[in-house]
C-alpha cells in the first residue's frame, strides 16, 4: 500500500469570516459529495485552526519506535532506504549487521517486527 492509499482527504476551507453564513451553508451543499466533513476555517482571525488541528490529530497514524538489526547485504541496504523513505530514522550504525532505531507507521514496523530487538 502507497503513503496515500487508504489517506482521508480532509478539507480546509479558508477565509470563512468573509462570507456571510447563509451563502457559506449554501457552498457547504454544493461541495458536500466532494468534501463530507469540511472544516472551515480563517487563516488572519483564527477562527476554526483549534478545530483542524484536533481533526487531523484524529486522523493521523499513530507511530511507534522500534530498534532493529537487519543484514549487512544488498536487500539489508534497500531496507535502509526504504526505512528512510517510510519512516524517522534516529540512529543507524554499521558493524556485523545495521541497527537502526527508527519510528514509522504500525503497517511499517509490523513489517520490519522480524528484526526487532530490545533496547
Amino acid at each position: 500500500m502507497g503513503r496515500a492509499e487508504g489517506a482521508e482527504i480532509v478539507t480546509a476551507l479558508n477565509k470563512a469570516d468573509l462570507i456571510p453564513e447563509e451563502e457559506l451553508q449554501e457552498k457547504l451543499q454544493v461541495i458536500r459529495e466532494l468534501a463530507p466533513a469540511p472544516v472551515m476555517i480563517s487563516a488572519k482571525s483564527g477562527e476554526g485552526l483549534t478545530e483542524l488541528k484536533q481533526f487531523l490529530f484524529e486522523k493521523l497514524p499513530t507511530w511507534e519506535h522500534c530498534r532493529i538489526s537487519i543484514p549487512l547485504s544488498e536487500e539489508g541496504m534497500s531496507m535502509v532506504s526504504w526505512l528512510h523513505d517510510e519512516g524517522i530514522v534516529h540512529t543507524v550504525e554499521y558493524g556485523d549487521s545495521i541497527l537502526m532505531e527508527i519510528e514509522a507507521r504500525d503497517e511499517i514496523i509490523q513489517k520490519v517486527k522480524p528484526f526487532a530487538i530490545s533496547s
